[in-house]
């Protein structure tokens, strides 16, 4: 089967899960493809968890007649919400335009008690704060992935999405500490067992340079080049970039050769509360230091060298890439005597 239908359009719940990046710059219709791609996995009976993020696309849902239930971290003392338009700026009560809210202690609450009749939109403070904060955004979502992997009953297919993949795992040259160690350490192992345990996962990015090797191209089983994205030509060679650059919104090339579009999904502007405006939320948290309190967690930072070479190996031992030593040091930018050494050793 092709990896468009194979993971995409007409995933088999029954053989495992998967992984898709989806890349392109704004405007090429990323966000909306997520909305209608969750949408048909709520519809074919998987639980959805959708990470919730200020710009407020989740209420796209709701435009097109889906359901859902805000999930929102116990950190979080108040949500500020507000409808803005050209002449004027409306707050709105979240509650009273999403009936379902729920808040959380623990992430394993939010897999255990997600609900298959509604859109689970979590909501996780941090992203936007001091690198504490950071952490203690980045720390969640992982551990929320992992009690994904540890639900008992992996035989109910999940699927899991986020806009903005690199808010999660950044790329090597943004890696500072203490973030190494969740990104480089703790995702690929975690990625491989999400898939077995029956997790559908879709990442969204500007590109694959915002977002970590380990995600888009170790451990994802395909990706999804949207209106103007950047071909990775020497992984993808039967992509023509050209092509790509002619896509229309919210069309794709998935390699090899692989062409689709979805129907565009009802956006959050077609509300008829929201009335063609932009309808935005501001979560107030006092997020806890996860640093102080557990000292082990802060690791030296490392060097993009050091970075590099352990990606040089993964690429190199992964089978499905068939990359030569050459191919490797050509991609990350390094000597071949650099990947090498970083093989052997």
């Amino acid at each position: 089967m092709k990896p468009i239908n194979e993971y995409i359009k007409e995933p088999n719940m029954k053989t495992g899960g998967c992984l898709v990046t989806f890349t392109g710059p704004p405007g090429c219709g990323k966000t909306n493809t997520l909305v209608q791609l969750a949408i048909n996995r709520f519809e074919e009976g998987q639980k959805v968890i959708w990470r919730g993020t200020d710009q407020a696309q989740w209420a796209a849902f709701q435009s097109n007649d889906v359901p859902v239930k805000l999930w929102i971290d116990d950190n979080i003392s108040s949500v500020k919400a507000w409808v803005s338009k050209a002449e004027s700026i409306e707050n709105v009560n979240v509650r009273d335009k999403f009936s379902e809210v729920q808040r959380f202690e623990d992430e394993k609450t939010v897999v255990q008690d997600a609900s298959s009749d509604h859109i689970n939109v979590v909501m996780v403070p941090g992203m936007l704060g001091d690198t504490y904060e950071k952490y203690y955004f980045r720390k969640t979502w992982i551990n929320i992935l992992e009690e994904l992997v540890k639900r008992k009953n992996v035989a109910e297919p999940y699927s899991f999405f986020t806009d903005e993949g690199g808010d999660l795992w950044p790329c090597q040259q943004q890696l500072r500490k203490p973030f190494y160690s969740l990104v480089v350490e703790t995702t690929p192992p975690l990625l491989a067992q999400l898939r077995k345990q029956n997790v559908f996962m879709y990442i969204a990015a500007h590109s694959t340079h915002d977002l970590h090797y380990f995600v888009w191209k170790i451990k994802g089983n395909s990706i999804a080049y949207m209106s103007n994205a950047n071909v990775q030509k020497d992984i993808h060679s039967s992509v023509d970039q050209m092509k790509v650059n002619k896509l229309d919104r919210g069309e794709m090339i998935v390699p090899p050769v692989s062409r689709a579009s979805f129907k565009l999904a009802y956006e959050q502007e077609d509300l008829d509360w929201v009335d063609g405006g932009k309808f935005r939320v501001q979560p107030e948290a006092d997020v806890p230091n996860l640093l102080e309190e557990n000292d082990e967690e802060v690791k030296d930072e490392v060097s993009e060298v050091d970075i590099k070479k352990d990606v040089a190996v993964s690429l190199y031992e992964n089978d499905n890439l068939d990359l030569s030593q050459k191919d490797v040091a050509d991609i990350l930018d390094i000597g071949q005597g650099t990947v090498s050494n970083a093989v052997s050793s």
